[in-house]
C-alpha cells in the first residue's frame, strides 16, 4: 500500500510492514503504541542513545493520530509476532472514554480496520476479533475475498479524501498531508523510530495568544469525553485488558506511559474529575509484566508544548530522557511497579546551568580578538517559552543561538546571554566589531549593551549580518549601529553583554579597536 501510494499520509498503511521490519530487528527492541499524544512524545533514536542497559536497542514509534485502544488493539498479534521485548502504550485519561453515536468516529473505525485489514497478513489476526462490535466487522477483512474488495473501496482516488473529512469531525485527530518513506529505504528504519514531527505551534504564539485559546476552548473540553474518563467497562477498557493480557502472556513487558498535557489544561479540570484515569491506571499495574510511568500528572514549562496535548521538540527531549531511564530501570529489574523519576525541576536545572570560562580580557594594543565562545559569564532565558541558550559545538569556532524554531523573546532581557569582562588601559574612542553569521533575515539578529563603572547600563544595540552577510561569516559594518563605539575616560572594566534577538544568529568572534578608520577584513585580521 505504501509502495502504490494508495496514501500520501501513509502512516496508516504502515502498521504491518512496520511490525514485520521490527521483527526481523536483531537487538532489544521496544514498540511505541497509542495515539499521537505518544507519536510526539516518542523520539526512539533519542531514547535508544541515552539507554544505559542495551546498546543498538531499536525504540519504535507506532503512535498514530486517533488512535485509541479499540483502534490499535487488532495489531497485538502483530505486536506479538514481532518477538518485541517490550511495549510502551499510552494511557491518558484520553484513552477511557465510553464509545458515543458519531458519524464521524464510526467513519474513523471504519477506514483504520479497512486499511489495517487490506494490510495485515493471516497469522496477525488473533482472538481480538471476538471484541469487534457487530457493526464493525464488515470493515475487517478476515480472507483474501474480503481484502480484494475492501482494496476496491479504499481506492487512490476516495482515501485521502475521505480521511480528511474524517478527520474534520474528530477533534483528536491532526490530519496531515505527508507520506512516509518507501519500505527498506535507506531512511524507513529511522523513519520507525523517529517519525516526521508537525512544526512548533504555541511554541510561536504569544502568552496572550495562548491564554485565548484555553479561554475559547477549554471550558467546552473539560466537559467532553477527553477529560471525563471512565474506570471500566468500556470497549477501549476492554481493549486494554486484552493487550495487556496477550502480550504479558507471550513474555512482552508492558510500559504503561501517561504523558502530560499543557500546564494551562489543569486548572479548567474540577476535583476528583480524573479519579477514573487514576484508578484505571493502578488497576493495570498489578499485571505480571506491566509496568507504569504517569507523568501526566506533571507540571511540565509551557515551552515543551507544541499545543493543548502534544509535545514539542523540547518536551520531547526531556521525554526521552525520562523514557529512556524507565526501560533501564525494567531491564536492571531496579524499579517497582510504578516509576518515580527525576522531576522536571531537576531537569530544567541541569539544563539552566551555564558557566563561563571567567576570563578578564585585557585592551593593550591598537586591536583586540576575543572569540566569541570564551565568554566570561553567562546566563538562561528567563522566558518559559524559550529553551534556548548560546551553544558551542554547533558551528566553526563560534557560538550559536540554538535551537532555530523562529522563536524571539518577548523582552530582550528575558532571553540568553553571553558576557565579556574587558579590561581597557587607555582612555579614549573604542570601537566594537562582531563578527557574525545568518542564513537569513530571521536569524541574523542579536542585541549587545554595555556595563560601564560608575555609569547606567547602555541601551540595547541591534546587530544584524543579512543580507550583508548572505549566510557567510562577516564583520558587520553596514548596519547604522556597526561598529558600536565608546568613550573611554579613564582605565574601566567593563562588561559587553550579547542578548537573544532572534534565534539561529551565530557569533566567532569580538575585535576592539581604538582606530576610528579601521575595517575589519578576512585579509587583515584572517
Amino acid at each position: 500500500m505504501i509502495e502504490s501510494q494508495i496514501l500520501s499520509n501513509g502512516r496508516y498503511a504502515i502498521v504491518y510492514d512496520a511490525h514485520e521490519t521490527i521483527g526481523e530487528f536483531g537487538d532489544f527492541k521496544a514498540t511505541a503504541i497509542g495515539s499521537s499524544i505518544i507519536r510526539d512524545a516518542v523520539d526512539g533514536l533519542c531514547i535508544s542513545q541515552n539507554m544505559d542497559s542495551k546498546t543498538g536497542a531499536g525504540i519504535f514509534n507506532l503512535g498514530i493520530s486517533g488512535g485509541n485502544p479499540y483502534t490499535e488493539m487488532i495489531q497485538t498479534q502483530a505486536v506479538i509476532n514481532s518477538k518485541a521485548d517490550l511495549v510502551l502504550l499510552e494511557l491518558g485519561p484520553n484513552n477511557l472514554w465510553q464509545f458515543y453515536d458519531s458519524q464521524s468516529l464510526d467513519d474513523y473505525i471504519e477506514f483504520r480496520f479497512s486499511i489495517n485489514s487490506i494490510t495485515m497478513d493471516h497469522d496477525d489476526v488473533g482472538s481480538w476479533t471476538e471484541l469487534i462490535r457487530e457493526r464493525d466487522m464488515p470493515y475487517v477483512a478476515l480472507t483474501d475475498i474480503q481484502k480484494m474488495r475492501m482494496n476496491k473501496i479504499y481506492s487512490i482516488e476516495s482515501v485521502e479524501s475521505t480521511f480528511e473529512e474524517i478527520s474534520s469531525g474528530l477533534p483528536e485527530i491532526d490530519f496531515t498531508r505527508s507520506g512516509v518513506p518507501g519500505i527498506g529505504d535507506d531512511d524507513w528504519l529511522e523513519y520507525l523510530m523517529t517519525p516526521t514531527y508537525k512544526p512548533p505551534n504555541f511554541e510561536l504564539k504569544s502568552s496572550h495568544e495562548v491564554r485565548t485559546y484555553f479561554e475559547e476552548n477549554m471550558p467546552k473540553l473539560a466537559n467532553g469525553s477527553i477529560y471525563n474518563p471512565k474506570s471500566e467497562g468500556t470497549l477501549n477498557h476492554n481493549s486494554y485488558e486484552y493487550i495487556l493480557r496477550e502480550l504479558t502472556k507471550n513474555g512482552i513487558e508492558v510500559l504503561l506511559i501517561g504523558i502530560p498535557h499543557h500546564p494551562l489544561v489543569y486548572q479548567y479540570l474540577s476535583e476528583n474529575q480524573l479519579d477514573e484515569y487514576n484508578l484505571t491506571f493502578a488497576k493495570y499495574l498489578e499485571y505480571d509484566g506491566v509496568y507504569g510511568m504517569n507523568m501526566f500528572w506533571e507540571e511540565w514549562p509551557e515551552w515543551m508544548f507544541r499545543d493543548r496535548n502534544h509535545l514539542g521538540l523540547h518536551g520531547r527531549e526531556y521525554a526521552c530522557e525520562r523514557i529512556a531511564e524507565a526501560i533501564d530501570s525494567i531491564n536492571y529489574n531496579q524499579s517497582e511497579a510504578f516509576f518515580v523519576q527525576p522531576t522536571v525541576e531537576l531537569f530544567l536545572e541541569q539544563k539552566s546551568q551555564c558557566d563561563g570560562s571567567g576570563l578578564t580580557w585585557n585592551v593593550i594594543s591598537e586591536n583586540t580578538i576575543i572569540p566569541a565562545k570564551e565568554y566570561s559569564f553567562c546566563s538562561m532565558a528567563k522566558d518559559q517559552r524559550l529553551p534556548h541558550k548560546w551553544e558551542k559545538g554547533v558551528t566553526d569556532a563560534g557560538i550559536r543561538l540554538s535551537p532555530d524554531i523562529g522563536l524571539s523573546p518577548r523582552n530582550v532581557v528575558d532571553g540568553p546571554m553571553v558576557g565579556y569582562n574587558v579590561t581597557i588601559e587607555k582612555p579614549g574612542w573604542y570601537f566594537f566589531w562582531f563578527e557574525t553569521r545568518g542564513e537569513s533575515d530571521s536569524d541574523d539578529t542579536f542585541a549587545v549593551t554595555f556595563e560601564r563603572p560608575n555609569l547606567p547600563e547602555t541601551s540595547f544595540s541591534i546587530i544584524s549580518s543579512f543580507p550583508q552577510g548572505d549566510g557567510e561569516w562577516i564583520w558587520t559594518n553596514e548596519s547604522s549601529m556597526a561598529p558600536l563605539k565608546m568613550w573611554v575616560q579613564d582605565s574601566w572594566d567593563i562588561t559587553i553583554k550579547i542578548w537573544m534577538q532572534e534565534d539561529g544568529v551565530e557569533l566567532r568572534r569580538i575585535l576592539i579597536s581604538n582606530e576610528p578608520s579601521f575595517i575589519p577584513t578576512e585579509e587583515v585580521v584572517g
